[in-house]
């Protein structure tokens, strides 16, 4: 499982692009949930092919869906966002918001990476 702690040294000094992924990930995926006006969405409202071209957008890189996918599953486990069953759908709920980050995500989505 990913620690705390390296989550937040990637944060001030990156060595790769993991962090910056999973920050955008999450970001993604609360501005999907903020257009409801909500905390949560439908799962089908966050496609993963939009996902993963926003968190790999000027990276260099072209991540699988496999990729996108466990970074959504590691935010799952670190506590800040969960997925429920709802009838036939699936939900996604921002539980709270990311406290290895020093300064407001918008911030550092503006400032720390080239979008």
């Amino acid at each position: 499982m990913i620690d705390i702690e390296y989550l937040r040294a990637q944060a001030k000094n990156p060595t790769g692009i993991y962090a910056d992924v999973l920050i955008k990930t999450y970001y993604f995926i609360t501005q999907k949930c903020k257009a409801r006006n909500q905390d949560w969405c439908y799962s089908k409202e966050v496609p993963y092919y939009e996902l993963k071209k926003f968190t790999y957008a000027n990276t260099g890189y072209n991540a699988s869906l496999y990729v996108v996918k466990n970074v959504e599953k590691d935010l799952a486990k670190l506590g800040y966002i969960k997925f429920e069953k709802n009838g036939e759908d699936w939900t996604i709920h921002i539980v709270k918001p990311l406290d290895f980050l020093d300064e407001d995500i918008e911030q550092y989505i503006k400032t720390k990476i080239k979008r």
